[in-house]
């Protein structure tokens, strides 16, 4: 990361040094310099697998309270109490399964790591069961959609510069269809 800065300063310098910056307006370049710097970010945050994790009991982690029953008077009392070096060794491990933080109170809550599957994801007893049908589709099988591609990128009408001109062509294509097919449905009516 270190390098990726210093290449950043040195061609915003080797810029303005050329005078190339010196005709831009002030928000062009915070504008320029801002995208540099969110390409140099990013970069190193994929490179290094995604944004960093710390358990709750690591040093430099604030003072948690569990969500669960309890959760407001704990954040209640805790909003009291001096911060201190120890607040991450004394920090909960878990939650409740399922809590979630109080709306009314604000503070540094901990959820999961176990966690309760939505209600709306569980299968019912009872209800109807279809199934899922994967099926390729063809264009060139089509009477409506045989396919088209375009040539190039397109070119601005120079009789209306608000839409393009793009040259196409036939060209078939494939695509993966999935369906899912009510238990109800009987074959060959209509859906």
């Amino acid at each position: 990361m270190i390098n990726l800065e210093r290449t950043l300063v040195f061609w915003v310098t080797e810029f303005w040094n050329r005078r190339y910056l010196k005709a831009m307006t002030s928000l062009r370049i915070a504008f320029i310099i801002t995208c540099l710097t969110q390409a140099v970010f990013d970069s190193t945050s994929q490179a290094a697998g995604g944004p960093p994790t710390r358990l709750p009991t690591d040093p430099g982690t604030p003072a948690l309270v569990p969500a669960g029953p309890n959760a407001v008077s704990l954040a209640k009392a805790a909003k009291g109490k001096t911060a201190s070096a120890n607040d991450a060794a004394a920090n909960p491990t878990e939650a409740a399964p399922g809590a979630s933080p109080p709306a009314n109170v604000d503070g540094n809550f901990l959820i999961g790591p176990n966690y309760v599957q939505a209600p709306e994801l569980e299968v019912k007893p009872g209800a109807p069961q279809g199934r899922v049908q994967q099926f390729t589709m063809d264009s060139v099988e089509s009477k409506s959609f045989p396919g088209i591609t375009r040539n190039a990128f397109g070119t601005v009408d120079p009789n209306n510069p608000k839409t393009l001109i793009v040259e196409t062509h036939a060209a078939p294509y494939k695509r993966t269809i999935t369906v899912y097919v009510p238990s109800q449905y009987v074959e060959g009516t209509r859906a």
